[in-house]
């Protein structure tokens, strides 16, 4: 029997998709900042008016604001997928939910720490969605109607 999307797995995908397509909107932004092509964040510059730290070693800072942009680049590529495969109710779109989940928790916990700004609480409630998602794929309801079994084989052509 093939399980049905539901209601909230169609606003999950929804919002999963939105928030990916932001997300990739924003690690581009955030590559070009690294790169020196933009100056959108502070990550890269010196400190502001009223700031005791001191300025980062330029190619360092930026060299790390590149890669942890590539970083959420990738996990946002994987969370567009895994909003267009629950929609589809598939095993992938599970699997690449799961897996920016885990990503962008781990990117939260390192990402302050390797570019030195302060833990607060926009990391955490940037960390929500993902929290949310790992919990909502892990139900059991949904990781039944997201296991391959529940998928009717077509007949194969011989």
């Amino acid at each position: 029997m093939t399980e049905r999307r539901t209601l909230l797995m169609t606003l999950i995908g929804s919002l999963s998709l939105l928030v990916g397509v932001l997300s990739l909107l924003g690690s581009t932004a955030i590559v070009s900042d690294g790169l020196g092509l933009t100056r959108i964040g502070s990550a890269t510059s010196g400190p502001s008016v009223g700031t005791t730290a001191a300025p980062p070693h330029a190619a360092a800072a930026a060299a790390r604001v590149v890669a942890f942009g590539a970083i959420r680049f990738v996990l946002s590529i994987l969370l567009v997928v895994g909003a267009v495969g629950t929609f589809g109710v598939t095993p992938a779109g599970r699997r690449c939910s799961i897996a920016y989940a885990a990503g962008w928790i781990a990117l939260g916990a390192i990402e302050p720490l390797a570019l030195h700004y302060q833990f607060g609480w926009q990391v955490m409630v940037s960390a929500l969605y993902a929290f949310l998602l790992l919990g909502l794929f892990s139900r059991p309801a949904w990781r039944a109607a997201f296991a391959s079994s529940a998928r009717p084989e077509r007949p194969r052509a011989s």
